[in-house]
């Protein structure tokens, strides 16, 4: 396109595994990696200053309510949901040694919640696990 002489697939204009192969070896600091889903508005809110406001917030919160130094009085609740149906993760170029590669994918699948808490201190309440429906079913037991 930009007419810069290359040994691409003349039909295709594209590179085969070849020349990926070699561009790899070249460039050591990008690697083939598997992306994590994530949806479009949790991705939207991962930027430093959104989330810098989040523990200013925080701590504002905490410091009027008088709890900075009782940690005890401190808990925190997150769920994670599991898929039940099997999906394979993309794969993605991504620089070398990155911990977590995200992109986005829609939501549609079944799964279940876990829902875990706990308290500053490390104390922890049970988990719960949470399934889809009115009842539960005997597999899942």
């Amino acid at each position: 396109m930009n007419a810069i002489p290359h040994t691409f697939n003349q039909q295709q204009k594209m590179a085969g595994w070849k020349w990926v192969k070699l561009f790899f070896k070249r460039h050591r600091d990008v690697a083939y990696r598997k992306a994590e889903s994530m949806n479009q508005g949790r991705a939207m809110k991962m930027n430093r200053v959104v989330v810098a406001g989040y523990f200013e917030k925080l701590r504002a919160v905490l410091m009027k309510a008088e709890l900075m130094q009782k940690p005890q009085c401190i808990y925190n609740m997150d769920e994670k949901g599991c898929r039940l149906t099997l999906h394979h993760p993309q794969k993605v170029y991504a620089a070398t040694g990155a911990k977590w590669v995200p992109i986005l994918a829609p939501e549609h699948a079944e799964s279940l919640t876990i829902v875990a808490c706990g308290n500053a201190t490390g104390q922890v309440v049970p988990p719960m696990v949470l399934f889809r429906g009115k009842r539960s079913q005997p597999e899942y037991k």
